[in-house]
């Protein structure tokens, strides 16, 4: 389950949770200011609840739990941004930490990657903050897999944003991850695109970007 934890500090979301085998949580900021910004949220939400709910289930579930936070640039892609987040999520009882940026033209235009040189210093602080951190930003660093279900974790992430094909290969650990992932692309469940001079594995049936733009 990917869940932008909106509504995790409901406490019968978070009971139907518990039968997931795997939860991954939307974290991009622990600032109230930065949230607003980047999610826009419906005005009854409350971020403090979100942030204690998202403590409480890490508590609670038995399964694997991730987190997830893109970097948007003048937004959270600051030291003072991440090491705020570090410690939040240095709390939290979970597998891993997911960090990316945005890879395809967003739905807002706000919505870009941070800067190359801005990217490179976050990259490191977040190695050096944020504990069994991943960076899917990074196709040199990048480690992104937390179980041994490689298709299915692969899957997973493939349902909400496109991976790096250079990431992907990095982590393949044998032949037979090689031919599962050549077979979601001969069977056209996945495919190949370019973008910005960089190669992606995406959905199929996920919507369509023309390459360079």
């Amino acid at each position: 389950v990917f869940t932008n934890s909106a509504l995790i500090w409901n406490g019968n979301i978070q009971e139907n949770l518990m039968f997931a085998d795997y939860v991954s949580l939307k974290i991009d900021t622990v600032k109230e200011d930065t949230w607003l910004k980047i999610n826009r949220p419906h005005q009854r939400l409350q971020y403090d609840l979100i942030l204690d709910g998202i403590k409480q289930f890490s508590k609670r579930f038995q399964g694997t739990l991730t987190t997830e936070t893109t970097l948007i640039q003048n937004m959270n892609d600051n030291a003072e941004e991440v090491e705020q987040l570090a410690n939040f999520l240095n709390t939290l009882e979970h597998e891993t930490s997911y960090f990316m940026t945005p890879m395809f033209p967003p739905a807002e235009s706000y919505a870009v990657s941070p800067e190359a040189d801005t990217l490179d210093q976050l990259s490191k602080l977040i190695k050096e903050k944020v504990t069994n951190s991943v960076l899917l930003c990074c196709p040199e660093t990048e480690e992104f897999f937390a179980t041994d279900d490689f298709e299915n974790e692969f899957m997973g992430l493939l349902s909400i944003h496109p991976i790096g094909v250079d990431a992907v290969k990095h982590f393949i650990k044998g032949n037979g991850e090689l031919k599962k992932l050549n077979e979601l692309v001969k069977n056209q469940i996945i495919k190949e695109v370019g973008f910005n001079g960089k190669n992606y594995f995406m959905m199929v049936d996920a919507p369509q970007v023309e390459v360079g733009n």
